[in-house]
């Protein structure tokens, strides 16, 4: 059997709402049959080596005028092209994984807290910035260092549930709000 096809997804600031004009585009490569490539992590030893071999095979086959960038090594592997071009002036840094679709359930909550409470989005944007500009930010020069954006909105939201109790827990709540879909 060949290998089933794959879709691209955005996720990350792109789709939660926590996004700016200069952000990054998160996407991740996903299967509607991800029983056939959890096949093949037996014979990588892994899914993180079979995303890692897959991803920089992908990087491989793109056209060369896009510079890409393999990060084998980050918590999540991915490729990053570092000038996709959006227009004829414009271009974006893009962001590509594998398989892990974590990433489109955590997308999806943020923007449920974005959607609502607009102090609870105006706190986590003035956090995220002022973490920002202060380069508290992983970043790729100091990707181990610091807590990423989404850390930052989550411990946001996590100091607003817990020490304030302004913010409601979506997961599991009132009808309508986001129902769990993972055993925690």
């Amino acid at each position: 059997k060949s290998a089933p096809r794959l879709f691209l997804k955005k996720f990350g600031s792109s789709v939660n709402g926590f996004g700016s004009k200069n952000s990054d585009v998160d996407l991740v490569l996903v299967s509607d049959d991800m029983e056939w490539y959890e096949s093949k992590f037996s014979w990588a030893n892994s899914q993180r080596q079979f995303a890692q071999d897959y991803l920089y095979y992908l990087g491989e086959l793109l056209p060369a005028r896009w510079k890409t960038e393999y990060v084998g090594n980050a918590r999540v592997p991915l490729l990053r092209i570092l000038d996709f071009p959006i227009s004829r002036t414009k271009s974006v840094h893009v962001d590509i994984t594998f398989m892990n679709t974590v990433c489109l359930l955590n997308s999806q909550l943020l923007r449920a807290y974005a959607d609502h409470s607009a102090d609870t989005f105006a706190l986590c944007q003035v956090v995220k910035l002022w973490a920002k500009s202060n380069q508290l930010v992983s970043s790729p020069k100091n990707s181990h260092s610091f807590p990423t954006s989404y850390a930052w909105i989550c411990l946001v939201i996590f100091f607003l549930q817990e020490r304030v109790g302004v913010v409601e827990k979506l997961i599991g709540g009132p009808k309508g709000m986001i129902e769990p879909i993972w055993g925690c």
